[in-house]
């Protein structure tokens, strides 16, 4: 149990990380927000495509991957979504 404990401890900070960021949707406006739904859903929908692909190419011999690089990917996504959706309602 120890060990489970111990490496679930980075969570913590990861928690708090998603409750400042939730708390910070809702001091949002409704294009901002609009604006994250949409950001959010495409970086859904671009990591559960790209990781979806690239579990076939696992099957004909690229690496597998950790993962550790699902959350990156996503935040990645999201951020080049949220650039998108702002510039695009300017």
């Amino acid at each position: 149990w120890l060990k489970i404990v111990v490496s679930l401890t980075p969570m913590l900070p990861a928690l708090v990380i998603a409750w400042v960021i939730i708390q910070q949707f809702k001091r949002f406006d409704e294009l901002q927000q609009k604006i994250q739904l949409q950001a959010l859903g495409m970086s859904f929908i671009g990591t559960s495509l790209i990781t979806f692909s690239y579990g076939f190419l696992e099957n004909v011999g690229f690496p597998k991957l950790t993962m550790f690089i699902i959350w990156p990917m996503m935040a990645m996504l999201w951020s080049i979504a949220t650039i998108v959706g702002t510039w695009k309602y300017r």
